[in-house]
């Protein structure tokens, strides 16, 4: 099981899922599941399932009780622009990822250090002082519509977009 969190359904629903809806139509004949035309999920099988779940209530309220108790045999959650999730949606993700083949991916722009994600993946276990979390870092100088400045990848970083942040002040290190 998938689960995919975001912090709107906007987000989970129009971007994340639009872009699987898209790859969903271009895939092989019976190579794609089920994909819910209304809903963000795909179902393979029925233990082989993509769910898409968002934490903030129409309200505009931020909340994780549509996270919470969804226990599987095996789960993999993957909570998209962490940098605005909440420590408690953090927390139910790792009450979700209890198996030792269950993991947690966390996609964020790290432009505040003081965020819930960045403070996670600073925890330490306290046996051997080991890093609780493993840390990718991308640099978006890298990516290729930089690397080659022109549109390769339609609505990802660009060139101007990495000079303009470093214009500003802003470090390697923290935010490209």
């Amino acid at each position: 099981k998938v689960v995919i969190v975001a912090n709107t359904f906007h987000q989970v629903n129009d971007i994340i899922f639009a872009y699987i809806r898209t790859q969903n139509a271009n895939a092989l004949p019976g190579s794609g599941g089920y994909l819910y035309p209304e809903a963000p999920k795909m179902r393979y099988t029925p233990e082989h399932t993509l769910q898409g779940l968002a934490t903030e209530t129409k309200a505009g309220e931020m909340q994780v009780k549509g996270m919470a108790g969804r226990h599987f045999r095996r789960v993999a959650v993957i909570i998209e622009e962490a940098q605005g999730a909440m420590a408690s949606t953090i927390r139910t993700a790792n009450q979700m990822a209890t198996g030792p083949h269950d993991k947690i991916i966390m996609i964020y722009n790290p432009t505040d250090p003081g965020c819930a994600a960045r403070k996670a993946i600073q925890v330490r276990r306290k046996a051997d002082g080991t890093f609780l979390w493993n840390e990718e870092r991308i640099n978006g100088e890298n990516h290729p519509n930089v690397v080659y400045n022109r549109e390769v990848i339609p609505g990802a970083v660009s060139r101007e977009f990495v000079e303009s942040t470093l214009d500003v002040g802003v470090t390697r290190e923290s935010a490209i």
